[in-house]
């Protein structure tokens, strides 16, 4: 696979699936019901993202096990409040309408699987998306 793959859903906002390799991911709780999710690849390309649902409903994010090349905050709910890893791969997928699913791949070949659900459906939007003029497709 590529270093870089995006699919978006037919409005060419929400995601779909998308596969960063070697690279820096950023998560943070930016409310009750929404994410910010943020990677750099290792060649300069950058994307950030949202992920949430309605403000009646509430994302549960719950921490993976713990790596030492991750470094993850929780609440006193045990819930995810922000995750920031480098040296991963970073898989991000649509698995139903309140389900996304994301897997980091340290370059230790450890992984550490995060679940993002919600009751309602879960939505996702590209804030950013900047490549460097040597990776311009």
């Amino acid at each position: 696979m590529s270093e870089f793959f995006l699919d978006l859903f037919g409005d060419d906002v929400s995601i779909n699936e998308l596969f960063v390799d070697s690279g820096e991911v950023t998560i943070a709780r930016v409310g009750d019901a929404r994410f910010e999710i943020s990677t750099v690849c290792n060649n300069g390309r950058q994307l950030a993202w949202l992920v949430w649902t309605t403000r009646k409903s509430r994302i549960e994010l719950l921490p993976p096990d713990l790596a030492d090349w991750a470094v993850v905050d929780v609440d006193e709910h045990g819930n995810v409040q922000s995750l920031r890893a480098s040296d991963c791969s970073m898989h991000f997928e649509h698995l139903d309408r309140g389900v996304y699913y994301l897997e980091l791949t340290h370059v230790s070949r450890e992984f550490l699987q995060l679940t993002f659900r919600a009751h309602g459906y879960l939505r996702t939007k590209v804030l950013r998306h900047l490549v460097p003029a040597e990776h311009a497709d």
